[in-house]
């Protein structure tokens, strides 16, 4: 039994982040291609987006057309974004660019990722100066619900 503010060492779940790097460069068992908005292809394994996406886990769940064709089109998603999300989905974590900041945040809230959310939202807010303070107004209102 674990005692009370003991924490549980594991060497299969600390040497997980090496096994996804393995995992991330393998074409083996990637059963799904996502398509970025400009028609660049990923493809990818189904379980990694099941498990960090609850949106992913729901399409994946139903019989949706993109679970027959074994393609997902991200109509909102640069390439850019796509590769730094996918990076996140397999080693949730990654050094966010400034420029794909926002872009990431859009699809975090779109996907229900909420780690990447917060994330992206502290490094969106640390970034704030006065020579982008109009531009993070901007697309902060982007958030805002329509009334």
């Amino acid at each position: 039994m674990l005692e009370p503010g003991r924490e549980l060492q594991c060497p299969m779940v600390e040497s997980l982040p090496n096994k996804n790097v393995k995992l991330y460069n393998s074409p083996t068992g990637r059963h799904l291609v996502l398509v970025s908005a400009d028609g660049t292809e990923r493809p990818v394994h189904k379980v990694i987006l099941a498990v960090t996406s609850p949106v992913f886990e729901r399409i994946f769940d139903s019989n949706m057309e993109e679970c027959r064709t074994g393609r997902y089109v991200l109509e909102d998603i640069s390439t850019k974004t796509l590769d730094a999300l996918l990076k996140y989905m397999y080693y949730k974590g990654l050094e966010i660019l400034k420029e794909e900041a926002v872009g990431l945040l859009k699809a975090a809230e779109k996907y229900e990722m909420s780690d990447l959310k917060e994330h992206c939202e502290e490094d969106l807010i640390a970034g704030i100066n006065m020579e982008n303070l109009v531009d993070c107004c901007n697309w902060a209102t982007s958030f805002l619900p329509l009334t």
